[in-house]
């Protein structure tokens, strides 16, 4: 009987941490943070008394997770990448995929662009990443490889 109790509380353990989450898409980032695993979370986030379809970032080198909120607006997408050092938006506005410094409704709710924990050289370097016609899951992945090259002690 107690091989039967520790099988299940085994079992709940390394399947427990999976739900509310939904795999996107996995990848490499090609640099120290190592390969990175984006997923959908359940739950959406609120920002600014807005809610966000939510995603998950996470790498398996550091253990660094990121959140990223989905605004859809009428003539563009915001992709809020919410990590533990600072944060930014990654936006789709119709012409091209780039990254910005985020709003004062979210540094109101203390999620700011902290400019010295960033590679500011990196950060002009991703002001167009793509063309307008990814997929959400294209930019997820882009923003998955191309977030850690901000990060200033990432080589």
């Amino acid at each position: 009987m107690k091989r039967v109790i520790l099988t299940a509380i085994l079992i709940l353990a390394i399947v427990a941490p999976s739900f509310g989450r939904k795999l996107l898409t996995r990848g490499e980032s090609n640099t120290s943070f190592g390969k990175y695993r984006v997923e959908e979370l359940s739950e959406p986030l609120l920002i600014a008394g807005k809610e966000m379809k939510a995603y998950s970032i996470t790498y398996d080198q550091t253990g660094t997770e990121l959140k990223i909120a989905v605004d859809r607006k009428k003539e563009e997408t915001v992709y809020y990448v919410l990590a533990p050092e600072f944060s930014v938006k990654y936006v789709n506005n119709g012409k091209y995929f780039g990254i910005g410094m985020t709003d004062k409704k979210l540094e109101k709710e203390g999620f700011c662009t902290n400019t010295e924990k960033m590679n500011m050289a990196e950060y002009f370097h991703q002001k167009v990443l793509a063309d307008d016609k990814g997929t959400q899951a294209d930019y997820l992945m882009l923003i998955a490889s191309y977030f850690p090259l901000l990060c200033r002690e990432t080589k």
